[in-house]
């Protein structure tokens, strides 16, 4: 999917990172809510090192808006416009095959997937998130 330049951003790019897919909207208020959390969260493990080889943990967001002038605005409000793992279809939640293909129906949906791709949690909380990257990450 492309980014806010047109740039197609796939999520092969960050193999061998713990990667959380959020699937969101400008008009999802629970989406926007666990913005700032998923910020900290996000910048605690960034380059972190994981017992099984994974080097850092990244956020791939997914938007459904249909605006790409809405999806910016709200990303800036939230304050994680500078995140480079941004992708939408702009086609919106309803005419999107996204849902489809990754089986959700609401939003937000997270998957996160360890580096080698396989899904290890689904619709974590913040704390369960955190819980997650914690057990995972190798001590100092």
């Amino acid at each position: 999917m492309p980014n806010l330049q047109g740039d197609s951003i796939a999520i092969k790019d960050l193999e061998n990172k713990i990667v959380l897919v959020e699937f969101w909207a400008s008009w999802c208020k629970p989406c926007r809510e666990k913005h700032p959390e998923l910020k900290r969260i996000r910048r605690e493990y960034l380059n972190t090192q994981f017992k099984d080889g994974e080097k850092g943990f990244e956020i791939y967001y997914v938007n459904l808006d249909e605006s790409q002038k809405v999806w910016e605005k709200s990303m800036q409000k939230d304050g994680i416009e500078e995140w480079t793992y941004h992708v939408a279809d702009l086609i919106g939640m309803k005419k999107s095959a996204v849902p489809f293909l990754f089986d959700f129906e609401k939003i937000p949906t997270a998957y996160l997937i360890d580096g080698k791709g396989t899904i290890i949690g689904v619709n974590l909380s913040e704390e369960r998130l955190e819980y997650e990257l914690t057990l995972r990450k190798i001590e100092n």
